[in-house]
């Protein structure tokens, strides 16, 4: 501790209180402390000696990473470090930096200053973090810039910059730079000065990446951005979670090494395998669009074999109308239809005229290019989707500009917004606009992605992973994720992706993180077209449990989106939740065309049978389970509805022979023990209760012969059902000691009081749960309280409560028929008056 400080004993205070937890990390991948003396008023510490090179100076190493074109060939940029390390190389860096932060932030340690120089490599490869604690010391102690670096400004994260209290997000954001610049010998935010480099950090994107590496896996560059969000709610929240993507991505990274190895080792070695072969760098005029638009084939393949419209819709691309005034760049109007019909062909998204047909309408045509042309080819080739557009010269750049127009109504799909590239590079920009041009008319074909909707197209890439996710929402919703964070990462600013994180992270029951995701899209919400805003603002009233609001704007957004799919479907849920069921089945009946087989679309069928069953029109609900049945058979949701329906007619032995046949059904989408335990609950508000106590126990011997998942909470909640309260209460007590914060569990202690009449216990159990404050819990604490306060005769203040619950965000349905908690309120007027459907 420099001298002139040692004279305040509050700065010695902090200097061995700061050292000693620094000194409390004993860690393989942490610079030990291994003693903390005062001498002589001189306070010192004796850290391990570390023998190595610093995460800098290895950077500095030279590695030429695959190229990309011709841009890593220009010369290094001001600031500059040269150099990058191979990725298999970062990223086991990479996790010995994460096992270290680690470490530290379990222990409360925030380091403050991660930077390449202050991480060693030592010649085992093994990794050491340096200085942890001493930037908060240097802090504390008032240190100046000149005589160590407060966390050095390169490396600085947002809210480190703005003075805000920063926590272990911050390291995060650190590493993030470390790992940037570990893969391209590059700070990803640039400035001639601390000041420059401090608004760049605050305000502006990092450098993209692919401009210097090709090589990059998409998990690897969302590890990347993610770490380097500027918000820390949309960054890492631990380090935990990075570090866990990084062990992912060097399981991955090993493997594809073996077998590339593996087949090295097999393949004879022939005279063309002597010279090294850069497939990405092969761009042939009128083909090169092809190699990267080749996986597209899959994805339609994967997403689009859909009864989207009667027919495969036909395509005709025009040559486009050159407006520079220059005739020697007549040539790019061939190019431009060339790539843009090739790209659509190789897709198999619709039937596209072939190049060759266009120029020989062109060549015959007597009239000027342009619409007069494109009026010809349609009448022509009976296309439904016209594409056309001109360019020009700006300055020194090129401009492009496409329409997409539906012949048939001659309306315009989308015009694109002006796709500006160099003059010297016209590739460039044509495959820029080849991308935009294969999402407009994709998004046209689906019905699931509305074009007409968004305010401007995602590049193609990010299109692509966007699909690929919503093609796996509701079924793995981790998956889904990740699509549509590489979808954020290759389009910063495509908001349906982000947009969807937040409805797969709520759907999950993960309510901070979508709120967080939304309120980051909420300050981008005048670059949002109006539809985008609306739904946006849906998700948040949702959020928020504010579901009337929530069900006002669906409603809004239906009128912008009248045939879009997915908002109809939410708008029928919307009206189930807010009570208004003959809605429900008016607006999900309407939507009746042949589902496609997505898991998406059973879930119509499960909603319009729990508003038929609200409506008690139990016939139809059975008949819309089965036909449900036909189009989904492994989806055991639709056998819930079909037994509720099959139980409230009393018709019992159907409701068995349907059990019988979900036992041998192995379903991701509901279980057989769920079946049971709606069958169970169904036939015992009807009156069969023998019935119900029945398949109550048989439900208890299945869920005791699981072992996986949420089995002990099920099997708890079927032995309540079969009246079995002792042990029913055994493992709520286990759970609730376990899970001291799950609300259930609690509930149900408390209803397990009222029913073996220990009033006081059930009570206190109400009032505990009346005090308990947090976000997101949408009036489930006080829907157990109407419980209690219905099985102690309260039932006055049970239907007061219940009415609560709805206020604070609890759903309306068809539970609420056959909770058996509330059995004493059926025949209670009020109760009745509550549950009866709005018009």
């Amino acid at each position: 501790l420099p001298s002139h400080l040692t004279k305040s004993e509050k700065d010695k205070a902090r200097f061995y209180q700061e050292a000693k937890a620094a000194a409390a990390l004993n860690h393989n991948n942490v610079c030990t402390i291994h003693e903390i003396h005062d001498e002589e008023d001189n306070p010192f510490i004796v850290m391990e000696y570390v023998e190595g090179r610093t995460l800098r100076e290895v950077i500095n190493t030279p590695f030429s990473p695959p190229s990309r074109g011709e841009k890593d060939k220009s010369p290094p940029l001001k600031g500059d470090l040269g150099g990058c390390l191979p990725i298999p190389e970062a990223i086991s860096i990479s996790i010995q930096i994460a096992d270290a932060l680690k470490a530290a932030h379990e222990k409360g340690i925030i380091h403050r200053d991660i930077k390449s120089e202050n991480i060693m490599v030592m010649e085992t490869g093994q990794v050491k973090v340096m200085d942890f604690g001493l930037a908060k010391l240097r802090g504390s102690v008032k240190l100046t810039k000149s005589s160590s670096t407060l966390g050095t400004v390169a490396y600085m994260s947002p809210e480190h910059i703005e003075g805000k209290d920063i926590d272990a997000r911050s390291d995060i954001f650190s590493f993030g730079v470390v790992l940037y610049e570990m893969l391209t010998g590059r700070l990803p935010f640039k400035g001639d000065y601390d000041s420059a480099m401090m608004y760049a950090i605050v305000n502006e994107e990092p450098e993209p990446i692919q401009q210097y590496r090709s090589d990059l896996s998409s998990e690897l560059l969302h590890v990347l951005h993610r770490a380097l969000e500027k918000d820390p709610e949309a960054r890492y929240q631990t380090v935990s979670d990075m570090l866990i993507d990084l062990k992912r991505l060097k399981r991955d990274t090993d493997r594809v090494s073996r077998e590339t190895v593996s087949a090295t080792a097999v393949q004879p070695r022939s005279e063309s395998a002597a010279a090294p072969h850069h497939p990405k760098r092969v761009w042939i005029a009128g083909v090169a669009i092809i190699a990267v638009l080749a996986i597209v084939f899959v994805v339609w393949r994967i997403w689009f074999t859909r009864e989207a419209k009667p027919a495969r819709p036909r395509i005709v691309v025009s040559v486009f109308e050159n407006r520079t005034g220059d005739p020697s760049l007549d040539d790019l109007g061939n190019m431009a239809m060339d790539w843009i019909t090739q790209g659509l062909a190789q897709s198999d998204i619709a039937d596209v005229v072939p190049t060759v047909s266009v120029t020989q309408y062109a060549q015959t045509d007597d009239t000027p290019r342009g619409e007069p042309l494109l009026r010809k080819l349609i009448t022509q080739t009976s296309a439904g989707i016209a594409v056309s557009g001109a360019y020009y010269i700006h300055g020194d750049d090129l401009h492009f500009q496409a329409e997409v127009t539906d012949t048939e109504s001659n309306e315009i799909i989308h015009a694109t917004p002006p796709v500006i590239g160099s003059r010297e590079d016209p590739t460039a920009v044509i495959d820029e606009l080849c991308q935009h041009i294969m999402v407009v008319v994709a998004g046209d074909i689906d019905p699931k992605f509305e074009i007409r909707l968004l305010s401007a197209p995602p590049s193609f890439d990010a299109y692509r992973e966007y699909m690929t996710g919503a093609d796996l929402f509701g079924t793995d919703y981790a998956k889904a994720i990740r699509h549509f964070e590489r979808a954020v990462e290759l389009d910063s600013m495509f908001m349906p992706a982000r947009l969807y994180t937040a409805v797969a992270y709520g759907n999950q029951g993960q309510h901070a993180r979508a709120d967080s995701i939304c309120r980051f899209i909420n300050r981008y919400r005048e670059r949002l077209s109006p539809f985008m805003r609306l739904y946006l603002d849906w998700c948040r009233a949702g959020i928020r449990g504010n579901n009337t609001e929530a069900y006002r704007l669906i409603r809004q957004a239906g009128e912008l989106a009248l045939n879009h799919w997915n908002t109809n479907f939410q708008k029928g849920m919307d009206a189930k939740i807010v009570n208004r069921p003959e809605e429900t089945v008016k607006i999900l009946s309407q939507m009746d065309h042949p589902p496609t087989g997505h898991i998406i679309e059973s879930w119509r069928f499960g909603v319009l049978c729990e508003a038929l069953h609200m409506l008690g029109d139990y016939k139809r609900e059975l008949q819309e389970s089965r036909r449900g049945q036909e189009y989904f058979p492994d989806v055991l949701s639709l056998r819930v509805a079909e037994t509720r329906a099959l139980a409230a007619m009393g018709r019992i032995e159907e409701v068995n022979k349907v059990i019988d046949d979900c036992l041998s059904i192995s379903s991701s989408a509901g279980s057989p023990g769920r079946v049971m335990r709606t069958a169970a609950a169904e036939l015992r508000v009807h009156g069969h209760e023998e019935e119900a106590k029945a398949i109550a126990e048989r439900d208890v011997a299945w869920y005791k012969n699981r072992t996986t998942g949420d089995y002990r909470y099920n099997l708890a909640r079927v032995l309540y059902l079969a009246e079995r309260w002792q042990e029913a209460e055994a493992i709520f007590k286990a759970l609730s000691m376990e899970h001291p914060d799950n609300i259930n569990y609690l509930g149900y202690l408390g209803t397990l009081a009222a029913r073996g009449g220990n009033r006081k216990r059930a009570r206190q159990i109400s009032e505990e749960l009346k005090r308990i404050e947090r976000p997101y819990l949408y009036g489930n604490h006080t829907y157990w309280r109407a419980c209690i306060a219905a099985l102690l005769g309260e039932r006055e203040q049970a239907v007061a409560l219940l009415r609560e619950s709805f206020a604070q965000g609890r759903d309306y349905g068809a539970y609420l028929h056959n909770d058996v908690d509330l059995e004493a309120l059926r025949d209670y007027k009020p109760f009745k008056e509550l549950l009866r459907p709005k018009g």
